[in-house]
């Protein structure tokens, strides 16, 4: 009996390409319009190249979010605020804590409360909670602290995929 020969192909090295959305999407929930502007024009002062989506309420972001589900395009961040029309951000923080695929998106609760016991509960979930401040500079502060936060989210949830990958 003659010994069977195996020839094997080389190992080619596999290069593994991960595309990356380079825009760090950031959703802001917010109803007051010139909260709005105040803050992507910080947003932008700070990082141009970030993309902010904007709804007006719970309802809109929770439509907005239930869209780029499907399309597997989550924001890296959601900036909410309390007092809203339709869908307030207690109501909508609770509704997007219970998806699983949306509950590993940080929130930042970005309100103009003063309420210790919002705070307390939001803290309580996990969620950071930041009165909105007076003054322009500390919202610059404020800003690079959430495209810090989304920078984070996307690094882990890429360092996730690539554990996943191994």
């Amino acid at each position: 009996m003659r010994a069977k020969t195996c020839t094997r192909k080389p190992i080619l090295p596999v290069t593994l390409t991960i595309e990356m959305n380079s825009k760090k999407t950031i959703l802001i929930i917010e109803d007051d319009e010139d909260d709005r502007e105040i803050l992507s024009v910080a947003l932008r002062g700070v990082n141009d190249s970030a993309s902010i989506a904007f709804a007006e309420n719970g309802l809109l972001a929770l439509d907005y979010l239930t869209q780029t589900k499907a399309s597997e395009e989550l924001p890296c961040l959601i900036v909410l605020d309390l007092n809203m029309p339709y869908l307030d951000g207690r109501q909508t923080c609770r509704r997007i804590k219970s998806e699983l695929r949306l509950d590993g998106i940080p929130i930042i609760v970005f309100t103009s409360s003063h309420n210790p016991n919002d705070k307390v509960l939001f803290e309580s979930q996990g969620v950071e909670f930041i009165t909105k401040p007076e003054d322009f500079s500390s919202l610059q502060a404020i800003v690079k602290h959430m495209l810090d936060v989304c920078s984070l989210n996307l690094n882990a949830n890429l360092q996730s995929m690539l554990s996943t990958m191994a």
